[in-house]
């Protein structure tokens, strides 16, 4: 087998775009990257910029999720949004909870 781009770098790849004169995918320069919405490798913003541009996908991700939550809730988040949100800060379950138990308290004077 051969893989003539496995000792590419990232900049070997867009040199040689640049060289041939070919087209790139529009996405790179929204996102950074191409590849599957709601890649689990996805970055924040990636995911911001496909929430804004695909409503509906994002509307069919939390149906899934909700699904996912009813039979496996083993994270005991409040909701499938929840879940979703805390899944996009790409944080362990006890940073998350963390920083929403600092977000929410209540500070009387």
């Amino acid at each position: 087998m051969i893989y003539p781009l496995l000792r590419w770098t990232e900049s070997d790849v867009w040199q040689f775009l640049h060289e041939q004169g070919l087209p790139t995918n529009p996405c790179y320069k929204q996102t950074g990257r191409v590849g599957c919405m709601f890649c689990p490798f996805s970055n924040k913003k990636q995911i911001d910029y496909y929430e804004t541009q695909y409503p509906k996908f994002k509307e069919r991700l939390l149906q899934s999720l909700t699904v996912f939550w009813e039979r496996y809730n083993e994270h005991e988040l409040e909701s499938p949004e929840q879940y979703y949100e805390w899944w996009k800060t790409k944080q362990s379950l006890k940073e998350y909870r963390a920083k929403q138990a600092q977000t929410t308290m209540n500070f009387e004077p």
